[in-house]
Formats: structure tokens, sequence, C-alpha cells
């Protein structure tokens, strides 16, 4: 004899594998997040500088660190100095190796406070401070969308599995400081705080390769306040970086920008997500890649101007959804973890009952593990999780239209 369960007939008293699989996948981000915190606090604590059982602890958190320093001794003027860079990183990493920090000097002062502190305790406190930015993201989302109401600790311990997520936080890497900065400037616009909106896009130009095609996002959708706001901070950046390093800093820290660059790809090959970086990967370098990495940018870059048009003045979370993907493309440089950034679609398809979500986030898994054989394939499979994730907005988006233009036809428009 058997009975109804969720739709299925199962025999009594025998175990429903339905039921026991969603409790497996209901409780374990729990243990995720237990599990994590543990883990890396037994590495801090028995970590002696930058050296554990496990390698290097912070990743390239050196490198802000070293930073720190810098500016915590007032040697500003010698920010972008190698030389003096890896000074300061060589009790971490050693004599003769440097992990170079490319950031705007103002992205450098609250390192000066963090360098106060030793390496393991303010790494500590950084990665911390990383974990806090995404809970807080993830918090502010409650107020946009239903399903992070309904699952928000799992999301937290599912997103902590993210392997880009998981190597950024962990990695003394910003991307969760990113993502909190775009999800602010989204919950600011849907609660009528545009300045807020503004201001949270302004500080995103420590990273100004996504920072400036948001602002003429923006712009475009006619949210002009925002992008108001935006520039306002903006300019104020420029005079702090303007107070440490000279009215000329930003010709000084373009330099750097493309020296780093050119470095970061040839120590770092497979490791950028963005159309250039693809192509690069697959293609070697040359100006037939050049060219196709424009084009490719430039076709992304219309359509999402034209999309952020056609849906101006509503579906911001339809917005945002299309334009994250869209500038982790076009940008010139993009690294991998920056792909943990595909949250925000992710959770717009959900909300928006988007079918077959639970196997779409499972190859988005997948496509973050398989970065491990990026050395081996030759190229980042996280790309692909950019370009779904991507594509999968445009989709929404499409149907979205036709159902308008069905809305309309029934109108007799």
């Amino acid at each position: 004899m058997g009975v109804a369960y969720g739709g299925l007939m199962r025999r009594e008293g025998s175990k429903d594998w339905l039921s026991v699989s969603a409790w497996f996948l209901y409780r374990l981000p729990y243990a995720v997040i237990v599990g994590v915190l543990i883990g890396f606090l037994v590495t801090v604590i028995t970590a002696e500088g930058a050296s554990t059982l496990a390698g290097r602890l912070g990743g390239d958190y050196p490198a802000f660190y070293g930073a720190g320093r810098i500016i915590a001794d007032g040697d500003w003027e010698n920010l972008y100095n190698i030389g003096r860079q890896a000074d300061e990183q060589k009790p971490l990493l050693g004599a003769g190796k440097v992990l170079y920090f490319a950031y705007p000097p103002y992205a450098a002062l609250p390192f000066g406070l963090l360098a106060k502190l030793e390496y393991r305790w303010s790494y500590l406190l950084y990665t911390l401070i990383l974990f806090g930015a995404l809970l807080l993201a993830l918090h502010l989302l409650r107020t946009l969308s239903n399903y992070v109401v309904n699952h928000y600790w799992q999301l937290v311990g599912w997103a902590l599995l993210f392997y880009p997520l998981f190597k950024a936080i962990g990695g003394g890497q910003n991307s969760s400081i990113t993502l909190l900065l775009l999800v602010g400037a989204w919950w600011g616009v849907e609660h009528d705080s545009p300045y807020l909106s503004g201001f949270l896009i302004g500080l995103l130009l420590y990273k100004p390769h996504f920072a400036l095609p948001m602002i003429a996002l923006f712009l475009i959708a006619g949210h002009w306040r925002v992008a108001t706001a935006s520039i306002v901070t903006g300019f104020f950046l420029y005079g702090v970086g303007s107070w440490m390093l000279g009215e000329d800093w930003l010709f000084q820290w373009s330099d750097q920008v493309l020296f780093f660059a050119t470095e970061d790809a040839r120590v770092n090959p497979y490791q950028n997500v963005s159309w250039h970086g693809f192509l690069s990967d697959l293609f070697g370098g040359g100006s037939g890649v050049v060219v196709a990495g424009v084009i490719c940018s430039s076709i992304t870059a219309v359509y999402l101007g034209w999309s952020w048009w056609q849906l101006r003045g509503s579906d911001i979370d339809l917005r945002m959804a299309l334009a994250v993907p869209g500038v982790l493309l076009i940008t010139p440089h993009t690294m991998y973890y920056d792909a943990a950034l595909i949250l925000v679609p992710l959770i717009v398809l959900a909300d928006r009952g988007t079918p077959h979500m639970g196997l779409r986030v499972f190859l988005v898994f997948v496509a973050g593990i398989g970065h491990y054989v990026a050395p081996t394939i030759g190229f980042s499979t996280l790309v692909f999780a950019v370009l779904a994730t991507s594509w999968w907005a445009v989709n929404v988006l499409t149907l979205r239209r036709s159902g308008m233009m069905l809305e309309g036809e029934e109108n007799g428009c």
C-alpha cells in the first residue's frame, strides 16, 4: 500500500529520498558556514606571519597589507614604487617576490589602519569585513527579493561554496565589497534614495572599469540624481588622490595600471573572464585578438545601453541582472574571483520564477570548480558562467518584451 507525498507515491514506512535530499540541501549551508569559520580561525591562529601548513596565509592580501604599511609610514609618494612594495612584502613573501598593488591611492587609506596590526590579525579583521559585506549585501536583498527572504542563510552558505567568492573572501580580494556596493545602489533606487545609490556607485570607482559603465547605464536610463551623486563622489575621490600624491596622480596611477595589466596577463594567464581576456587565452596576443575583443565588448555595451533605455523607469532588478555580467564581459581586465558578482543575476532569475533554476545554479557551480583546470585547458571555465547568466538575463528581457507587445496588442495598441 502506498501514500501520496509531495505528488509522489511511496510505500509506507520507506524513506522518502526527496525529503532527505531537501533536508540535506537545507541544512548543508549551516554546516558550511560553521565549518568555514572554524577552519579559518584555526588557520589564522596557528599561522606564523604569512605561512601556514596549507601555504601562504591571505592569498593576495600581502599586496594590500604592504600598501597599508607604506601609507602608515607616511611614504605616500612611493606607494606605486615596486621596490618599496617589495620591501614591505619581503617578511611575508620572501626576497625577490612581490604582489603589486595597483588600486587608486585612496583605496590604500583603509589599509593604513589595518597595517598597524600584526599581519595575521590584520588579515583576520579584513576577512571578517569581507564576510560582513557578503552578509550585508544579502540582507539588503531581503527587501528586494522574496527568494532571499525565504532562503537567506542557505544563500550565505551556498555563496561561500561558490569557488570565486570563496577564493575572494579567503584570498583578501574585495569582490564581496563590490557586490555590496552594487546591491546597495540597486536598493537605493528601489527605496527612492538616488543620492545614496550614486554615492555607492561613486565609491565603486576604486574599480573604475566597473564603476564607469554603471554610471553610464544610470545616465542612459534617466537616473540623473544617481549619476550626479556618483560623479560628485568621483570628484571628491580625485581630490583625496590629489592630496595624497599631487594633482597629476591620475597619470601616475594609469601608468601603473597599464604596467600591472601587462605583467599580470603574463604572470597569471587563464585568470581573466572578460571578452578580451578569454579571447587572448584562446588565441594568444595579436592585433586580431584585440580587434575581436573590442568588437565583442562593443556589441555587449551597446546592447546593455539599449536594454537599460528600453527598461528606463522600471525593472531595476532585470537591469541589474543584465548589467552585472555584461560589465564583467566588456572590461579589459576582469579576474575570475569577480565572477562572484553573478550572484546578482542568479537571484533575480530565481525571484522571477525562471524554470530549471536548480540545473542552472548547478552548471554555474561546475564552471566555478572547473577553474581548477584552467592551466590545463588554457582558459577559465568561469567565463561560461558569466556568459550563461548574461544570456539567461537576456532571455528574461526578451520574454518580458514579448509580453509587453502582446499586452499592447490586446489593448489595441
